[in-house]
C-alpha cells in the first residue's frame, strides 16, 4: 500500500521535532511534577542538576517554592519518575538564583521559553559550573589537540 503524497514527509518532520524538543530542556517528568505539585506554569520553574551530590538530583523552584528531587528509573520498561526528597537544612545555591549561576551561552543569559536550566559539576565533569572561593564559574569541555589521543577529547 502507498502513502498518500506527503504523508511520510510530515511523519519524519514530527518525529524530528519531537526528539529535537526532547533534548533542549531537563527531564520532562522533573518539570511535570513540579508543575502538578506547585501549581505552577513551566515557564516560571528553575532547575538546577546536582551532579556534585548525586546522579539524576535536582533542586527546583517552582513559583516560589523549593524542592530537591531525585530522579529514577527510565531504563528499558522502567518508568522514569522524581521523588521529592527532603530540603537541605540551606539551599546553596538557591535555586531561585538559578540565573546566577554560569552557562554555557553567557554567565546570565535568560532562556527563551523556559525558566532558568544549569548544571553543577560533580568530580571531574565538564561543561557545567563550579563554585570556587565564593563564586561560580564554567568549566568548559577541554580542549583537545593531537597529544590528547584516549584522553576525554573527542
Amino acid at each position: 500500500m502507498r502513502c498518500p503524497r506527503g504523508v511520510w514527509p510530515t511523519v519524519m518532520v514530527a518525529v524530528l521535532a519531537v526528539g529535537a524538543t526532547g533534548c533542549a530542556s531537563f527531564p520532562d517528568p522533573l518539570v511535570r511534577r513540579a508543575s502538578i505539585e506547585f501549581d505552577c506554569e513551566p515557564t516560571r520553574i528553575n532547575v538546577i542538576e546536582r551532579s556534585d551530590i548525586g546522579y539524576e538530583v535536582y533542586d527546583v523552584e517552582a513559583c516560589g517554592q523549593r524542592v530537591r528531587y531525585s530522579c529514577v528509573g527510565g531504563y528499558r520498561y522502567e518508568r522514569y519518575h522524581c521523588i521529592h526528597e527532603p530540603d537541605p537544612p540551606r539551599w546553596d545555591p538557591d535555586p531561585a538564583l538559578a540565573a546566577d549561576i554560569p552557562s554555557s551561552a553567557s554567565p546570565k543569559a535568560p532562556s527563551s521559553r523556559l525558566g532558568q536550566r544549569r548544571r553543577i559539576c560533580g568530580p571531574q565533569e565538564h561543561e557545567c559550573a563550579f563554585k570556587q572561593a565564593g563564586f561560580w564559574y564554567w568549566r568548559p569541555r577541554p580542549a583537545c589537540d593531537s597529544s590528547s589521543y584516549g584522553s576525554m577529547c573527542e
